[in-house]
């Protein structure tokens, strides 16, 4: 994590042991330790930049900061996934009072599949042309 946010963790002292432990014990997958290692790291600071502590978090700057994440709905659900997983451990080791993550909203997104036309008689025959 770049210093910035680690600055943010050095707050109280169960946070910097809370991400240890989240992202060296908790997270088994290295694909996914460094995308929510990006995530989280983004957040602190952003966090750090606007000189915000941990414990003043609230769910409406949780949802303020989801709803100005770039990218796809799942790259956006991923990024609250990550959030409110660390913030969970931060919960967990009494870092925070309460993870402002929790009652933020996902972004809605359904994959539509079987929409794939059907073919034409004349659309097989120029596809597949009979040389007989």
């Amino acid at each position: 994590m770049p210093a910035a946010a680690v600055g943010i963790l050095e707050q109280t002292p169960n946070a910097r042991f809370a991400a240890d432990e989240f992202f060296k014990a908790s997270i088994s997958t290295e694909h996914t330790r460094r995308a929510y290692g990006r995530v989280v790291s983004r957040f602190l600071t952003w966090c750090d930049d606007r000189k915000f502590e941990l414990r003043s978090i609230t769910p409406g700057l949780a949802g303020d900061y989801v709803g100005q994440l770039e990218g796809s709905a799942p790259t956006k659900n991923q990024g609250l996934a990550a959030l409110r997983h660390f913030f969970d451990a931060l919960v967990q080791r009494h870092a925070v009072a309460l993870n402002p993550f929790s009652s933020v909203r996902g972004v809605k997104y359904s994959v539509t599949e079987g929409k794939t036309a059907e073919l034409g008689i004349e659309q097989a025959r120029k596809l597949f042309p009979l040389d007989r």
